[in-house]
Parts: structure tokens; C-alpha cells; sequence
């Protein structure tokens, strides 16, 4: 649990690292953060998005507050972090961006309703952030891994010896 952690790298004149706990979803913490880079550091060069959480439930239990914790940290968090940063490199010589998304942003999985939904907008959201930088020397990217094994998704998972499943996206959706 807790908040996010930021970190930040110090390339310079030696290894240097400085942590500073910020709420991805909050706009003015991100905007302190990214100043805060700038004063103590220099103009950030690149900025890499990689905000995940995940609840099991489905959709018709999920509470509201679960909803909007997910989709403010993964796609707003996003957002607000690719604007304040964007905004220094515009300005100042030049950048990059890479937001992690998905596969999950482009499938329907069972208990992931805010998960995936956060993850498409980051694959919708990267296209147009970048037709409006990349021309002036910020290209935005994106990814979308897959899962990895750990013990974070580990209890979201099937059981490693299960047979195989189609995706639930390959099947038509249930009519009624």
C-alpha cells in the first residue's frame, strides 16, 4: 500500500537518487514533483509512465471509490504527469515520453473493468499527446506487456497447470 513512489535519477555528477512520495492522481502533486526535478535536478528528459493496481471484483461489486482510485492512477496520473512534463521539455530543448498500457487495455477479462478501461484510454491517450509534441521534439510512446508472473498478479491468475482458455475477447459477446 501507500502512496506512489517517484523516483528520481541524478545523472550528473554521480549517482544520486532521490525519492518523493506524490499522489499520481492529484494534478498539483504532480506539477510540485516535476518542479521539484527541475529545481534540484535539471529539465526532465524523459518521463516513463508505469502506474498499475488491480482489484479482482466484478464489475456490478465494484465500489466507486475503487473505480476512480484505478482510473485516476493509471490514465489520469498519466495524463497529469505527460502534461506537467511535457510542458518543461516543449520548452526547453526537447524529450520523450513512454507510458507502459496493456494487453489487458485491449481485451475484456473477467474483474478487470477499471484495470482495462485505464490501460485502452493510455493506448487512445499516447497517439494524440504525441500528434500534439512530437513535431516539437517530444514523441510520446507507448507499450502494452503482458503479464508477468509475480506475486502481485499471482492471486489474479489462473492456475499455472490450467488448460488453456480462449480470450474472453475471441467469443461473442453474451446476448440477452
Amino acid at each position: 500500500g501507500g502512496a506512489p513512489r517517484w523516483g528520481v535519477v541524478d545523472g550528473g555528477q554521480g549517482p544520486g537518487v532521490s525519492y518523493s512520495h506524490r499522489a499520481v492522481r492529484v494534478p498539483v502533486e504532480v506539477d510540485g514533483l516535476l518542479g521539484d526535478v527541475g529545481n534540484q535536478f535539471v529539465r526532465p528528459r524523459v518521463l516513463v509512465n508505469n502506474a498499475g493496481i488491480v482489484t479482482g471484483e466484478p464489475s456490478q461489486e465494484f465500489s466507486t471509490e475503487d473505480w476512480r482510485q484505478q482510473v485516476d492512477v493509471m490514465l489520469s496520473g498519466t495524463f497529469y504527469a505527460t502534461r506537467a512534463a511535457a510542458r518543461r521539455m516543449l520548452g526547453s530543448g526537447g524529450g520523450a515520453v513512454v507510458s507502459l498500457s496493456s494487453i489487458g487495455g485491449f481485451a475484456g477479462h473477467p474483474g478487470r473493468s477499471a484495470y482495462n478501461a485505464a490501460k485502452a484510454g493510455i493506448s487512445c491517450l499516447t497517439p494524440v499527446l504525441g500528434s500534439e509534441c512530437a513535431e516539437r521534439g517530444v514523441p510520446v510512446h507507448a507499450g502494452a506487456p503482458a503479464v508477468t508472473r509475480t506475486a502481485v498478479p499471482e492471486p489474479a491468475l489462473p492456475p499455472r497447470h490450467a488448460p488453456p482458455r480462449p480470450p474472453a475477447h475471441a467469443a461473442p459477446a453474451p446476448r440477452g
